[in-house]
């Protein structure tokens, strides 16, 4: 399966509660100060099982107090957007906006 997320995706979450199959944000018990991205694919208690949708990344489980929030909106950081044109003929085309320098 191909990662829902890509490098430069920013992330919108809403402090809710967890469900079988969304993407949340939560606190890695290995490292309190990092946080990981992963989906749902159990529930058990105060039991969380994470899995990446990436293959080879690893699952695992978390206290429920551990999950912050459920992903809503993955979006594109600005350089990477695309402006979408649609022409007379009905033909749409993407033009990708130039990267800031800086």
């Amino acid at each position: 399966m191909e990662p829902a997320l890509h490098h430069g995706d920013e992330l919108l979450f809403l402090r809710i509660p967890p469900q079988t199959g969304s993407v949340v944000v939560a606190r890695d018990p290995r490292d309190r100060d990092r946080l990981l991205v992963k989906r749902v694919t159990a529930l058990a208690g105060n039991d969380v099982l994470l899995a990446s949708d990436a293959e080879g990344h690893e699952s695992l489980v978390v206290d429920r107090r551990a999950v912050i929030g459920r992903a809503i909106l993955r979006y594109r950081a600005p350089f990477r957007a695309s402006r979408l044109s649609v022409q007379r003929d009905g033909a749409a085309t993407a033009r990708r906006r130039a990267a800031p320098h800086g």
